[in-house]
């Protein structure tokens, strides 16, 4: 193993922007295709032209054999029972889902901040570079990664990202503490713990599904989680911008 050296860093910072325009276009994205699927699912003419198709087909002679034998008188309290039933796993399973495709940004957002930010400041990542078999060796990088390095800033890339990934990993408490290390103090501690009551419902939804229902992600839930991702996006910008790392966004010229 080889120490990362100061003389290594020194002078070779690697302008990597924070791309907020990804990340806002991203959440915009889903969110916006979220919100076109509740208006979808709960629109009363949708839901009646619905209704009306099935129970034509439960109506229709040719039709299974167990809707043969329902009577006619029956049919249409089955059919309205039916489509509520799956307006709401509808709307439970992409629910759930939002909730994990949030929390995916969410950390993929840190970790582009915190590349960029080490690409600025190689030496603030220090403490990150370590071997996964020992995490209290720091500091250290291996030594055919330097020699294989096309140059010393496309070094400095890689081990940004590799200290990145360390950063970034264990609870969202942890990341805040390792987060104020790196930024001198700049994080908004309150903002960020808004997204920790969102990452144990992932972590539900992910591990313990069975014990979830369907009212345990509501329309309100998901609206909070995006915003709350969205606020995190703009307040590491403002950092970042304090910072002097570079910021990709689209302008539209005046």
């Amino acid at each position: 193993m080889t120490k990362l050296s100061s003389k290594i860093v020194q002078d070779s910072s690697v302008d990597i922007p924070f791309d907020v325009e990804r990340w806002e276009i991203a959440l915009d994205e889903q969110i916006s295709a979220y919100t076109f699927l509740i208006k979808l699912i709960t629109n009363p003419e949708i839901t009646s032209t619905l209704f009306d198709e099935k129970l034509r087909e439960m109506k229709n002679p040719e039709s299974k054999a167990i809707d043969a034998i329902i009577p006619d008188n029956k049919k249409e309290e089955l059919v309205r029972l039916g489509i509520i039933l799956h307006r709401s796993q509808v709307f439970t399973v992409y629910s759930m889902q939002m909730i994990v495709v949030v929390i995916t940004y969410f950390e993929g957002i840190l970790k582009n901040f915190v590349t960029s930010l080490f690409c600025k400041f190689p030496q603030r990542m220090f403490d990150y570079i370590h071997p996964a078999s020992d995490v209290n060796l720091r500091g250290k990088i291996n030594l055919q990664e330097l020699l294989e390095a096309d140059s010393k800033r496309a070094l400095i890339y890689t081990l940004a990202l590799k200290a990145a990934s360390n950063l970034t990993q264990g609870s969202i408490k942890d990341i805040i503490k390792r987060l104020q290390k790196i930024t001198r103090n700049s994080i908004d501690e309150k903002l960020l713990q808004a997204m920790i009551p969102i990452e144990n419902l992932r972590n539900q939804i992910v591990h313990e599904m069975s014990a979830l229902d369907s009212s345990s992600v509501k329309v309100e839930d998901v609206d909070m989680a995006f915003k709350a991702t969205e606020q995190t996006l703009l307040h590491f910008e403002e950092i970042a911008k304090k910072m002097g790392i570079s910021i990709h966004r689209f302008v539209v010229d005046e």
